[in-house]
């Protein structure tokens, strides 16, 4: 009879996947995402771990380095966008924040915050900062989680922001 529980239990996510799944950022596409994989650029299908915990993939896995630069999304500054997460383990919530690096992850600049119910909604408005340059930057989505092993999450995508016309 326990063997059969047991069965049961490992079938579960099969069943139900996104009952179980990590929080993931579905829109704006991020780097190397299962969800929507780019024309010759690799895929991550671990793409729901968290950063190492000796931070040696900090930032973005470290994915911007060696994925091909793609931009998923075009923002104009000043104005306000949607970041869209899927999955179903929010872990309690926890806290959230969006950033742009505009040096390719080596420095972030914070834009929203989202602190203690993240990422228990699945839509997230922001807008993006009337000073943003011009040309390509990450768009960052991190999440350190309330509940279980306290871990931190963090993809990021490649866009284009352009100044209002």
């Amino acid at each position: 009879m326990a063997s059969f529980r047991l069965g049961v239990l490992a079938t579960l996510p099969l069943l139900f996947p996104n009952a179980f799944a990590h929080m993931q950022m579905s829109s704006p596409c991020p780097l190397r995402s299962p969800l929507c994989p780019q024309p010759g650029a690799p895929v991550d299908y671990n793409y729901l771990t968290p950063l190492r915990t000796d931070g040696s993939d900090f930032s973005c896995k470290s994915y911007q380095w060696n994925t091909p630069h793609i931009p998923t999304a075009t923002y104009y500054a000043g104005e306000s966008y949607n970041m869209t997460l899927k999955g179903g383990a929010t872990h309690g919530g926890g806290s959230c924040q969006l950033s742009l690096s505009y040096d390719n992850g080596r420095t972030f600049k914070v834009i929203k915050s989202m602190m203690g119910d993240c990422p228990l909604k699945k839509t997230y408005e922001f807008t993006i900062p009337d000073e943003a340059p011009e040309g390509e930057a990450l768009f960052a989505w991190t999440w350190f989680n309330r509940m279980g092993n306290r871990e931190m999450y963090m993809v990021c995508t490649h866009f284009l922001k352009n100044r209002k016309v």
